[in-house]
């Protein structure tokens, strides 16, 4: 291991990327590096840590995002408690945190404020002094969430969208499970109809 300089931790991560590894491979083959390196410095086997190399940048994913033709297909393909949701997020834009951090108190009237957030199943504040707002909202939007509130209210719930235990609903969880699946289906049925 005295053998080995930071010349020939870069040629190896150029090595690494010439042969068309993903740049996030490259920088977690130098974390495996950086670690077992500290290790061998801790137990004396080296006499100091290597430079961090010139790693390659992560390319920049382009957001993803929906037509107004698209929201349409999800809100009309689902029910329930579901299609407030797609409807509330694709009218107001509000965070997934934000969504799961509503409370029935929440709405008044024709609008609707955000106050909190939830990350990991716990209240916060929202990510910004600014994102505490008010928001108006549809008449359509409005009349689904008094049916949802009414629903809510009936189950002893006080979020807007929970789990059965009443907890506010993991945004992972139902990303996962409700609106992969959707999404799913309705891609198929565009591949089948085309």
């Amino acid at each position: 291991m005295r053998q080995i300089d930071a010349g020939d931790i870069q040629r190896f991560i150029a090595a690494s990327v010439a042969e068309g590894l993903e740049p996030k491979t490259v920088r977690n083959l130098w974390g495996t590096v950086n670690l077992i390196w500290s290790a061998a410095l801790a137990q004396k086997y080296v006499d100091a840590m290597l430079p961090k190399p010139k790693l390659p940048r992560r390319a920049k994913k382009r957001a993803k995002f929906y037509t107004l033709n698209d929201v349409a297909k999800i809100i009309a393909a689902s029910k329930g408690e579901d299609r407030v949701f797609y409807w509330l997020a694709a009218e107001t834009g509000l965070r997934a945190g934000e969504i799961a951090g509503l409370k029935l108190s929440d709405i008044d009237g024709e609008r609707l404020t955000v106050n909190r957030s939830v990350w990991d199943g716990k209240d916060q504040s929202p990510k910004t002094n600014s994102a505490i707002r008010t928001i108006g909202l549809s008449p359509q939007l409005i009349s689904l969430l008094w049916e949802q509130i009414a629903r809510q209210r009936k189950k002893g719930h006080e979020y807007l969208f929970s789990s059965s235990t009443g907890n506010p609903v993991d945004m992972n969880v139902y990303r996962r499970r409700k609106m992969t699946t959707l999404l799913k289906s309705l891609a198929e049925a565009a591949t089948t109809s085309a």
